[in-house]
């Protein structure tokens, strides 16, 4: 979330969990909050339910972020202003802050962000392709096959393997791996789609992928 508005003017303020966000809320008045409904000590909607009660907080705008494929929004509605699922694109997240945040801060701080998020596709899609892989490249990913994606295609946390997908895409990038940014491509559309049977089964790939990016 940090780097997405690396190159606007909104300042950013983290809370580890929900106590801390509902503290920093009392004390900073933010002009948004986007709150992640899996945090914590106190959950996201019990921390929304909490700020809309006070009266210092209760116009505070909240934009509830989850990465759970079951949630539905509408147990959100009474208490935050939007909803984003994840994976969510940068396109989506603008037509939301659009929504909330006042519109004489939005225009160019805004457009910042989505003209950001152009510029990091462009990157994705043009370069040359290298085979076989880097032996760097491959040395991370045999260490991500023994440690993280043990973990994600076991327990098959949405949040979790979307990390995971971002980061095998940041690594397609860098090295130029095509096969990579295919396979990484193929996860993050069925985040998307929350095609969870087809997910479980394209993460079970990725010893072999590697094994292909070796040839």
């Amino acid at each position: 979330m940090k780097g997405y508005f690396s190159q606007t003017k909104h300042r950013l303020l983290f809370a580890e969990d929900g106590e801390k966000a509902i503290e920093m809320a009392k004390n900073n008045h933010p002009d948004l909050i986007l709150m992640d409904w899996r945090i914590p000590k106190i959950d996201g909607l019990k921390v929304a339910q909490n700020l809309k009660k006070m009266e210092t907080t209760k116009d505070i705008p909240i934009i509830m972020l989850t990465a759970a494929y079951y949630q539905n929004r509408d147990q959100f509605d009474e208490f935050c202003e939007g909803f984003l699922r994840k994976p969510y694109s940068i396109s989506e997240l603008v037509a939301e802050l659009k929504k909330v945040i006042p519109y004489s801060t939005q225009p160019a701080n805004l457009e910042n962000l989505e003209n950001q998020n152009l510029q990091e596709e462009n990157k994705l899609n043009k370069f040359e392709c290298r085979y076989p892989a880097a032996p760097e490249l491959l040395d991370k990913l045999e260490e991500m096959k023994q440690t993280v994606w043990l973990q994600v295609s076991q327990i098959m946390f949405i949040d979790e393997i979307e990390i995971f997908s971002s980061q095998l895409l940041e690594l397609a990038n860098e090295y130029q791996a095509c096969k990579l940014l295919e396979y990484a491509k193929k996860l993050n559309n069925e985040l998307e789609n929350f095609d969870m049977e087809n997910l479980q089964q394209t993460l079970e790939k990725f010893p072999k992928i590697i094994n292909v990016l070796k040839k």
